[in-house]
């Protein structure tokens, strides 16, 4: 195996990893975007209980 074959064989494997991670980072992307939306969700539900608390405890 000459030089140029090892030169392309680790460049072909590069390339391979480099589009795995790409690929990976993608999913990543996308699972953080529903966390956030979930995230952002509960803060608003947690926002809503508060205020319903405050309303109850007001009216004692």
């Amino acid at each position: 195996m000459t030089c140029e074959d090892q030169k392309i064989i680790i460049e072909e494997e590069y390339n391979r990893i480099v589009s795995n991670m790409n690929k990976r980072i993608e999913e990543l992307e996308a699972k953080n975007e529903a966390l956030m939306k979930t995230l952002v969700r509960k803060e608003e539900e947690i926002l809503e209980l508060k205020n319903r608390v405050k309303k109850i405890n007001s009216e004692d």
